[in-house]
C-alpha cells in the first residue's frame, strides 16, 4: 500500500467522504497512527463533536492491537477527547463504548483471552443438591452462572454426574411449579440470550419442560443470529483425542460477522483458539484460549476486531463421534456435548498407553473401562460415555449472551 501522511488528508472537515474512503484504504496496518494523529488534530481545532468523516476513521481503527503500542500515546489521547464528545447520538455513544470495551481487554488480557466457560465451574458446588428444584436454586443464586448455556449444562452435567450415580437412573422428577416460574422470571430478569434448541434438548427433558410454555423463552431458531453472528460455528476440522489433547496445535473456526461480510483480506475470517498440552503429564497446565493478537494469526484465519467482542461471548462445546470398524463410518454422534462444569481433560497413563478423557467423556471402549476400573485408575459409573479412542471430536463454539 501506498505511504499515507497526516498532510495528504487534509482539513477533515474538507474532505470528501469518497476521497477519505481511498485515503483510508491506503492506510496499512502499521501506519493507522496516521488516522488517529488527523483525528486528535481536528478535534484539537474545533469542539469535540463526532462528524461523518470522524465516524469513517473511528469505525476503521484497531484500538484493540495499538494502544500499547509506540504511538500508544495518540489513541490514548484520542479515547480521552472522546469521553467529552458534546451531545453524542445514541450510534456515537455505542460506538464510543465499544472502543474503550476494545482498549480495555487489549491492555489487560494480552494476546490470550481465556474461554468463559472453562475451567471455572466445579462440579463439586452441585452436589449438595438432591432434586432439580435444588439444583436449579444453586445454579440461579450463583453470580458465576452469567448465561443461558452455562445455566443449562449445569443441570445436565448434575443429573448425568451427580442424581444418576446414587440413583441407579431412575426418572427425575421435574421441577415444581414455583421453580418453574423461578426460572422464567430469573430469565427476563437477566436478559439471557435463548439457546438453539437442540442444543438444550437434553437439559429440558431431565427440567420436564419440553411442552412447557418456558422451553419457548429457553430456545430459538438456529437460523437465528446473535447480533450479527452465527449462533453455532464447527471447527473446521475434527480431532483424535491425541490430536486435541496432547500436542500445542491451534483450532480454526471460519464465519463472516455482520461487520466483515465484505472483508477482501486473503483467507477466511473467523478466530483461533490456541491449544496449550499439558507439559511433563502434568494435565493441570493444559489451556484452551481465544487468540486475539492480530499477528498471531495465519494466512488462512485472519483476525477482525470483533473478535476481541465477541471473546466475552464465547461458549465451546464439543461434538463427538463415535467410529465404527474403519471403513464402517460413525456409531453414533453425540451433538453439543457439555463440558463447563468439569475439569481440564486428563490422561491416563497406563503401560504404555495413554488413554484420555474430559469430565464424564471418556475415549475408550467398555472392555478398556474395566480394565482402567481394576487398575484403580478409572471410576466405575462412567458406561454410558465411553466414546471409544477412534472418536472423533469436533469443537463448536457457540455466542451466548
Amino acid at each position: 500500500k501506498a505511504v499515507v501522511s497526516t498532510q495528504s488528508t487534509g482539513e477533515l472537515n474538507l474532505c470528501k467522504p469518497k476521497t477519505l474512503e481511498i485515503l483510508i484504504e491506503m492506510v496499512s496496518d502499521g501506519q493507522q497512527h496516521i488516522l488517529v494523529e488527523v483525528l486528535v488534530k481536528n478535534f484539537d481545532n474545533s469542539s469535540i463533536k463526532l462528524d461523518p468523516n470522524s465516524r469513517l476513521i473511528l469505525k476503521k481503527l484497531d484500538f484493540a492491537s495499538y494502544t500499547d503500542t509506540e504511538h500508544g500515546h495518540l489513541y490514548r489521547r484520542l479515547m480521552d477527547m472522546l469521553e467529552n464528545v458534546e451531545n453524542p447520538s445514541k450510534e456515537d455513544f455505542k460506538s464510543i463504548v465499544k472502543i474503550f470495551r476494545l482498549s480495555s481487554i487489549s491492555t489487560k488480557k494480552g494476546p490470550y483471552v481465556p474461554i468463559p466457560n472453562l475451567f471455572k465451574f466445579r462440579l463439586e458446588d452441585l452436589k449438595e443438591a438432591s432434586t432439580l428444584d435444588e439444583v436449579v436454586r444453586i445454579l440461579i443464586s450463583s453470580s458465576r452462572v452469567v448465561n443461558m448455556n452455562v445455566f443449562l449444562d449445569g443441570v445436565s452435567s448434575w443429573y448425568n454426574n451427580v442424581y444418576r450415580s446414587v440413583n441407579d437412573t431412575p426418572p427425575v422428577k421435574g421441577p415444581g411449579e414455583e421453580t418453574l416460574h423461578l426460572i422464567a422470571s430469573h430469565i427476563r430478569k437477566c436478559n439471557w440470550n435463548p439457546v438453539p434448541s437442540d442444543y438444550c434438548l437434553q437439559s429440558a427433558a431431565t427440567l420436564n419442560i419440553t411442552q412447557s410454555n418456558i422451553f419457548t423463552e429457553l430456545t430459538t431458531d438456529m437460523s437465528a443470529k446473535s447480533q450479527g453472528h452465527p449462533v453455532r460455528v464447527e471447527c473446521v476440522k475434527g480431532y483424535s483425542p491425541e490430536e486435541l489433547f496432547s500436542r500445542n496445535h491451534d483450532i480454526h473456526f471460519n464465519f463472516k460477522t455482520k461487520s466483515s461480510k465484505t472483508c477482501r483480506k486473503q483467507g477466511l475470517c473467523g478466530l483461533i483458539i490456541a491449544v496449550k498440552a499439558g507439559s511433563d503429564g502434568n494435565d493441570n497446565s493444559f489451556s484452551m484460549e481465544l487468540v486475539t493478537e492480530p499477528n498471531f494469526y495465519d494466512l488462512s484465519t485472519h483476525f477482525h476486531r470483533e473478535t476481541l467482542l465477541l471473546a466475552e461471548n464465547i461458549y465451546l462445546t464439543l461434538d463427538i463421534i463415535k467410529n465404527g470398524p474403519p471403513g464402517s463410518g460413525p456409531e453414533c454422534i453425540w451433538n453439543n456435548c457439555g463440558i463447563t462444569w468439569f475439569e481440564r481433560p486428563r490422561g491416563i497413563r497406563y503401560k504404555k498407553t495413554t488413554y484420555w478423557y474430559w469430565g464424564n467423556h471418556y475415549f475408550w471402549k467398555h472392555d478398556t473401562h474395566e480394565m482402567l476400573v481394576k487398575a484403580g485408575l478409572a471410576p466405575e459409573f462412567t458406561e454410558y460415555c465411553c466414546h471409544g479412542s477412534n472418536s472423533t471430536i469436533r469443537p463448536v463454539v457457540y455466542f451466548a449472551k
